[in-house]
């Protein structure tokens, strides 16, 4: 027996053809429904990260806010204060 091994039938394009075609069309559809489902979960990430984005400008609109109340407070209070001690120096002076 030579190195082939003759027992094998022989590839005949034909033969084979309808098989090939089926597998074609079978990787194709797995393809589609890869490429559908990735789609479908990169629309889930992206839409996760506008709730995200919404989520932090919300917050951080909460702490500007938050910050605006703070520097008001903290300056009433600076005017209330000064204006205290220059009204007792003012009361002090010959």
């Amino acid at each position: 027996m030579s190195a082939i091994d003759r027992s094998e039938p022989a590839l005949q394009p034909g033969r084979h053809a309808g098989f090939l075609q089926i597998q074609a069309i079978g990787l194709a559809a797995s393809i589609r429904y890869v490429e559908t489902i990735g789609r479908e979960r990169i629309a889930a990430h992206e839409a996760h990260l506008r709730d995200y984005a919404e989520r932090l400008e919300s917050l951080s609109r909460q702490l500007i806010q938050a910050q605006e109340t703070e520097r008001r407070h903290v300056a009433r209070e600076l005017h209330d204060e000064i204006g205290q001690s220059l009204t007792a120096d003012i009361d002090t002076l010959p």
